[in-house]
């Protein structure tokens, strides 16, 4: 038996699979292409006895899978980065894709926004970002007006706009309080297409073997 145990997530019931596992099936998957390819159907066809053992094999391996699935609620970004894990959906992440390696620099982000937090606390960026707003404001209806009156001044009050509208955007960036759910939906959202293809080819190889293997008896 390869379900391991069965765990509470969110609402619902989820099936555990051993890792292990999951790859051994990945790689038969990948070993009987010969026979579900629909482009080399006389392989099949001479190999009844091999299709008929692939379609069974199927059939369980669908019914296997069924039930297993990653929980959103127990990744942790800071495991998944460090290449450790406590639990199936963290393990599956790390050890069936690579999509986190091109992730790493949204964790620096995240990582570099927590420090940050702790030196220049959020409340405090975004009353100063407001204060800049407001500044930023006041100081173009102020070029406005003096725009034909004192032409010099308002060159000098464009330089100050400039500093203080590099000011405000650097700050806005740290403002972002979706970044870590951001970066842990594009984790989880990888390895969730990673099973559910895996998925989907076990029944499309058993859909089309079913189908092959009935126009044979047919015939």
């Amino acid at each position: 038996m390869t379900i391991l145990k069965t765990k509470k997530a969110e609402i619902k019931e989820v099936d555990i699979m051993e890792i292990k596992r999951y790859m051994d099936i990945k790689n038969y998957l990948i070993s009987i292409y010969g026979l579900v390819n629909p482009n080399g159907k006389h392989q099949a066809i001479v190999n009844i006895i091999g299709a008929k053992v692939a379609y069974n094999t199927l059939v369980g391996l669908e019914s296997e899978l069924i039930g297993v699935e990653l929980s959103y609620g127990d990744i942790d970004l800071d495991k998944v980065f460090k290449n450790t894990f406590s639990n199936f959906s963290e393990e599956f992440i790390l050890k069936t894709s690579n999509n986190t390696a091109y992730l790493h620099k949204d964790y620096k982000k995240v990582q570099d926004l927590e420090e940050l937090d702790k030196a220049y606390p959020y409340e405090e960026r975004k009353k100063r970002s407001l204060d800049l707003e407001k500044e930023i404001l006041k100081l173009t209806e102020t070029n406005v007006r003096l725009e034909k009156i004192n032409p010099s001044l308002v060159k000098q009050n464009k330089k100050k706009l400039d500093e203080l509208r590099a000011e405000l955007n650097s700050l806005e960036e740290t403002l972002n309080l979706k970044l870590k759910d951001e970066l842990l939906f594009k984790v989880f959202s990888y390895a969730e297409m990673e099973l559910k293809e895996t998925k989907n080819k076990v029944t499309q190889y058993k859909t089309y073997l079913e189908q092959l293997l009935k126009e044979i008896e047919e015939q």
